[in-house]
């Protein structure tokens, strides 16, 4: 898995995960499913933010479960 995948079946496209993150690593426009920029990796601070705000728990990070 990458750092972070998005399910594109359950994710409602609201940006919400694009809008908390304290580093731009997750690249997002309206209607669109979010994705990880180029060099996410190496710049994401694994807070938790974007797993924690996703109404649908469609957001799934390599280092940390939704519970």
């Amino acid at each position: 898995m990458d750092l972070f995948a998005v399910d594109p079946q359950t994710c409602n496209r609201d940006g919400l995960c694009a809008a908390v993150r304290p580093i731009a690593i997750i690249d997002w426009e309206q209607g669109t499913v979010p994705a990880p920029v180029a060099g996410a990796e190496d710049h994401c601070i694994r807070c938790g933010h974007c797993v924690a705000i996703c109404p649908t728990g469609s957001l799934s990070h390599r280092e940390m479960t939704v519970e």
